[in-house]
């Protein structure tokens, strides 16, 4: 009878943990995550969609409202791996402080030649006969300050140039400068030789060498924010030293006609012939040479 009861207790048993497995079915465990899918994207394209502002220069000297976009700044501003410019530039700085402090009565005198034509006879009487070293330093910052303009004007303009370096090239500027003016002074005395002007002749050489004195410092600080500013300015400097030029030659031709008219011999014709003759055609003329050779 104990043999059946636990028979019976453990049948019992068993069957309720059957019910019980049968109560909790198995379930898997779940499949891992796809991995996510990759596109190609095109960033330029979508970046043109999108159409972000351009960044342009900011700068002080600004006067358009929108942003001052730099177009080949390579162009406008001379760009040299060696020191020759900013050296000579210093050097000729320092060399017009000098002549400024040195020979400040002589610059003083230059200002009223131009301003008052009677004092100005007087003063070139006064120098007329004396070997001024005045007259050949002041003649010589000239040279090299209208030299290193053109130099200026041939990169602003992208001229070639027959050297490679830039010495060489400011060399050739300042040296066909000063050749040109001593051609222009023997043509000078060759027609007042000619039509026995030599006087007036003098006389407007004088008065022209003067506005040359003046106008190589007036240059000096156009060329140096030529050569080293940023754009805008350098810009502003180039156009302004060309309005410089405009003035000295306007007050030449000026002073010109009023020496013609001390003379006695002066005609109005003759001075237009003079003009296009000696002035303007060899103006152009060297201009037309020097951008088919360049």
């Amino acid at each position: 009878m104990v043999t059946c009861i636990s028979f019976a207790s453990a049948q019992s048993d068993t069957g309720a943990a059957v019910q019980q497995n049968q109560s909790v079915p198995f379930s898997p465990p779940p499949p891992p995550p796809k991995p996510a899918k990759i596109y190609p994207v095109d960033t330029q394209a979508i970046l043109e969609m999108l159409k972000f502002d351009k960044l342009g220069y900011d700068s002080l000297f600004s006067i358009e409202s929108g942003p001052v976009m730099i177009q080949k700044p390579e162009v406008h501003h001379v760009t040299v791996r060696d020191f020759i410019l900013p050296i000579l530039l210093l050097v000729m700085l320092a060399y017009v402080t000098w002549l400024r402090y040195v020979f400040a009565k002589e610059l003083g005198e230059n200002l009223t030649v131009i301003l008052n034509s009677n004092l100005g006879q007087q003063i070139y009487r006064d120098r007329e006969f004396s070997a001024n070293i005045f007259k050949l330093l002041t003649f010589v910052n000239f040279a090299f300050c209208a030299g290193v303009f053109v130099y200026l004007l041939t990169q602003y303009f992208e001229l070639e140039m027959p050297f490679k370096l830039a010495i060489y090239n400011i060399g050739l500027c300042i040296g066909g400068l000063s050749v040109l003016y001593l051609l222009k002074g023997l043509l000078y005395r060759i027609i007042g030789s000619a039509f026995k002007l030599s006087a007036p002749l003098q006389f407007f050489r004088f008065n022209a060498l003067v506005i040359y004195h003046l106008l190589g410092i007036g240059l000096l600080p156009f060329v140096i924010l030529a050569a080293f500013a940023e754009p805008p300015v350098n810009n502003w400097a180039i156009f302004g030293a060309l309005i410089l030029i405009a003035i000295a030659l306007l007050i030449r031709l000026v002073k010109g006609f009023a020496s013609l008219r001390l003379s006695g011999r002066f005609h109005f014709v003759y001075f237009l012939l003079y003009i296009c003759a000696l002035e303007i055609a060899p103006l152009l003329i060297a201009i037309k040479v020097f951008t088919d050779w360049a």
